[in-house]
């Protein structure tokens, strides 16, 4: 009986480990596709001005994040919504 409810707890805490980076991995391209909209935006609003020269900011390197998603994640929550 202990083993079993060893084992559900053990899967319950690996599907939080999975929900928890799948989650950290869509936050963090928010983040950075935020500044890269953000950048571009600057920049198209700057060539209205005399300073479209000068005060241009190069887009930000895109970096690599360390997280993946989980595609049985991504799946079970796209089930909610279809």
């Amino acid at each position: 009986k202990w083993g079993m409810a060893s084992k559900s707890v053990n899967r319950q805490m690996k599907d939080a480990k999975k929900s928890l980076e799948t989650l950290l991995v869509y936050n963090i391209e928010d983040v950075v596709n935020l500044e890269i909209l953000i950048v571009k935006a600057y920049n198209e609003k700057i060539q209205e001005t005399p300073f479209s020269r000068s005060h241009q900011i190069p887009l930000p390197d895109v970096p690599d994040i360390p997280f993946r998603a989980d595609p049985g994640t991504v799946k079970r929550i796209q089930r909610w919504f279809v």
